[in-house]
């Protein structure tokens, strides 16, 4: 798994036609994702994490729209959360695609932070928490309290962005975190490495 030198630094959003970020605004959303203190790009990362974890469930589990909206809506009060959480039930129902849902509620978060942010930033955005699932579903695994030994098996036949040995020492990391912090930790890093490498493609 790729580790990086982080700094502290603003984040800069490019508004071209690719989302481009420039190399120092870059390190900057590095270093913000991977903070050990908490930040508005750091919390709405984790907020999309959190969001890609439980439409994951949903998918694993073959929930219906009417089962989702049982299971986030009622209770509600507040009238701008329940529209976001209206707005994420349409999402999947277009989509059926846990990084659609979860790159919404990024966005959302990060506007409600009055953080820039753009269209073709939302679609490298909504590709990097796609590839995240890789996490999740090892977090989940972990969970249910399955061993490493079987999540890298059946990892190894899954079609995954990372090198064997990658995703075994992914997984290592993932089952030795303590606690929810840090495995929502190594999973932003994998989200932070994504968007570096897709960095000027969406």
């Amino acid at each position: 798994m790729k580790k990086f030198a982080f700094i502290s630094f603003a984040l800069l959003a490019s508004q071209a036609s690719v989302a481009q970020l420039a190399a120092e605004d870059l390190k900057g959303f590095q270093s913000l994702l991977q903070s050990t203190t908490s930040n508005s790009v750091r919390d709405c990362a984790d907020a999309g994490l959190n969001k890609l974890y439980i439409y994951r469930v949903f998918q694993i589990g073959k929930k219906t729209v009417a089962q989702i909206e049982e299971a986030q809506l009622p209770g509600v009060q507040d009238e701008a959360l329940q529209a976001q959480l209206k707005r994420e039930i349409e999402v999947w129902t277009q989509t059926r695609d846990p990084g659609a849902v979860a790159q919404v509620k990024f966005d959302a978060c990060l506007k409600q932070a009055e953080l820039p942010t753009s269209e073709p930033l939302s679609r490298l955005n909504r590709h990097c928490f796609g590839n995240s699932l890789f996490a999740i579903d090892v977090m989940q695994a972990k969970d249910i309290k399955q061993s490493a030994a079987e999540v890298k098996a059946r990892m190894s036949r899954a079609k995954l962005a990372l090198s064997p040995a990658q995703a075994s020492g992914f997984i290592d990391e993932m089952f030795a975190a303590p606690n929810r912090d840090e495995e929502l930790g190594l999973a932003r890093e994998l989200f932070s490495s994504c968007i570096e490498a897709n960095n000027g493609r969406y």
